[in-house]
């Protein structure tokens, strides 16, 4: 069984304070065959954390957790280059949806890798749920279905996703036949290594289209406040500045 987690920040998110090695370090010390390092509007660490992967044997999928009007959406194993091009597009700390599809669109046509996940679509307020039907009124996807069929995959969220949130996001996938993962969502060391997908076979990628991804039952996940996860990470970040 091959083990992977498509969720985990580094320092370079407001919510984490984790040092890139670390992460490296306890993915390795954990088993974890592949993660998905990815950070809120920013390739910075996931660059970072694929150029150091190289010295472990782990493999880091370059990734990056986008802010939308709608809600949050996660691009996956993207190019040193897919990187660059989606940075080029943000506006202040976020994209614009449309805007970031097509451009999702256009780096398809040379990255036939590339997925798009659905994050925590059912939390809500600062935690980020997902807004289908403001999107659905804008016309832009013009049915439910297409809005899903957007997307390649949804994530059970391991931190900040609560019990019932989790159930829900698990019923839509099955209503609209989409592949679940599941995502520690780590901020710190304590949580990496905590949740994570299986598969049998070594391609992660084309696990999770062809939702053959084997997950852990969702009553298992500890949920709290990503208010939590910035105030705590805020205060570690500020201790070198006090001394």
């Amino acid at each position: 069984m091959y083990k992977f987690d498509t969720h985990i920040h580094t320092k370079y998110s407001p919510c984490s304070n984790l040092e890139i090695k670390d992460i490296l370090d306890l993915a390795e010390e954990h088993d974890l065959h592949t993660i998905f390092v990815r950070d809120h509007n920013t390739c910075d660490g996931t660059l970072r954390a694929a150029e150091l992967s190289r010295r472990y044997n782990v493999n880091v999928v370059r990734s990056l957790e986008a802010k939308t009007q709608f809600g949050e959406i996660s691009i996956d194993y993207l190019t040193v280059k897919n990187c660059y091009e989606l940075m080029k597009i943000k506006k202040k700390d976020a994209f614009d949806f449309i805007k970031l599809s097509e451009k999702r669109n256009e780096l398809k046509e040379n990255n036939k890798e590339l997925i798009v996940g659905l994050m925590h679509p059912y939390s809500g307020g600062i935690r980020g749920g997902f807004d289908f039907e403001a999107l659905y009124k804008t016309g832009y996807l013009y049915s439910y279905t297409g809005i899903i069929n957007f997307f390649d995959y949804t994530e059970i969220n391991g931190a900040c996703m609560k019990v019932e949130e989790n159930k829900k996001a698990i019923e839509l996938a099955k209503k609209f036949d989409l592949s679940v993962v599941y995502g520690s969502d780590s901020h710190f060391k304590s949580q990496i290594g905590k949740l994570y997908s299986m598969t049998k076979t070594e391609d992660i990628r084309q696990a999770i289209v062809d939702k053959k991804v084997i997950n852990p039952d969702v009553s298992d996940i500890n949920y709290k406040s990503s208010i939590i996860y910035r105030i705590k990470s805020s205060i570690i970040k500020a201790i070198p500045l006090l001394k």
